[in-house]
């Protein structure tokens, strides 16, 4: 239960890095 809690928590932190890289991205272009 605590492993696949931390591998949820480790792969929403993963998830939001790359949701703002994404956003940071489309800042650029614009």
């Amino acid at each position: 239960m605590g492993t696949s809690l931390k591998t949820s928590g480790r792969i929403l932190t993963h998830l939001k890095f790359v949701r703002r890289s994404l956003l940071t991205g489309l800042w650029c272009t614009v």
